[in-house]
């Protein structure tokens, strides 16, 4: 390797060095996906509950979309036509304590509509993004479009 260098010019050198150093290689997402950062989204046309749409996008090898901050809900904004859809945010174990199913975390940034969360059918356990990107908890028998997300 030493002969190699020996022969180059410097800044021939010093490029080889660089590109060693780092990865030029750009996230990969399957076709019609989406992607931002490490993750790919894509928002199903099909009309499913929350439920069945989660295990959609396990089929994927991804689940539910979850929001860690207002860019990414810019990005999964820009996926919605004139209809809300599913995300991967629910309180289904305890009332008002909103957890992602990717990680079983509470979220650390939230972008809920004003007066929401509100489990106004007292079974609102689920979690829509809307048109304008505000969150809404709807009951999960609802049948929605939804946006899956996996790794990129």
């Amino acid at each position: 390797m030493m002969q190699l260098f020996k022969s180059l010019p410097i800044a021939w050198v010093v490029l080889l060095l660089w590109f060693q150093g780092h990865s030029t290689a750009e996230a990969v997402c399957p076709e019609h996906w989406t992607t931002d950062n490490d993750s790919c989204y894509i928002l199903m046309e099909q009309k499913k509950t929350w439920k069945k749409a989660q295990s959609t996008c396990r089929k994927f090898g991804g689940n539910l979309a979850t929001i860690a901050n207002p860019s990414e809900n810019h990005v999964l904004d820009k996926l919605l036509p004139e209809t809300e859809a599913w995300i991967g945010l629910r309180d289904h174990v305890n009332e008002g304590t909103f957890k992602w199913i990717k990680t079983s975390t509470t979220p650390l940034w939230t972008n809920w509509a004003p007066g929401e969360p509100n489990n106004a059918r007292r079974n609102e356990y689920c979690v829509v993004i809307m048109p304008g990107g505000n969150w809404n908890d709807e009951p999960c028998s609802y049948i929605r479009k939804f946006i899956c997300e996996k790794p990129a």
